[in-house]
């Protein structure tokens, strides 16, 4: 009579098994594994104005902002540097806008952005954008 008891048992718990559809990858949010995002930067002059301009910038997989802006050559475009001396920011999910001011009228600057993937590591490129007030 055990024996009996125990295959049905054994036999409801296969079935029970077999009734159980497998998981796919990507079917189940929240278990399956997320796919590392490509970080990508790109700056759109939105305005420029007399005394200030806005930078759009559109992003995606980097968490932090820092610019320089000047009128002339003699700046440092590492991003440690521009970190290190520049405005700095968090970027918001897909866009950022930037108003960068305090600028002279009827002059030309170059904007160089650099940007962070993480806390300690630094996007391997530095961005730029010209502009005219």
């Amino acid at each position: 009579m055990k024996t009996l008891k125990i295959f049905s048992l054994l036999a409801a718990c296969s079935l029970a098994f077999a009734c159980v559809p497998p998981v796919t990858p990507g079917t189940n949010p929240g278990t399956d594994p997320v796919e590392p995002v490509e970080p990508k930067a790109e700056l759109v002059v939105s305005a420029a104005e007399m005394l200030s301009a806005e930078i759009t910038l559109k992003t995606e997989g980097l968490t932090e902002y820092a610019y320089i802006c000047s009128n002339l050559n003699d700046l440092s475009t590492e991003p440690l540097m521009i970190f290190k001396d520049g405005v700095t920011g968090e970027l918001a999910e897909a866009e950022t806008k930037v108003v960068i001011s305090g600028l002279e009228a009827n002059a030309t600057y170059t904007a160089y952005f650099a940007f962070k993937v993480s806390d300690e590591e630094f996007f391997e490129d530095v961005r730029s954008v010209e502009f005219t007030t």
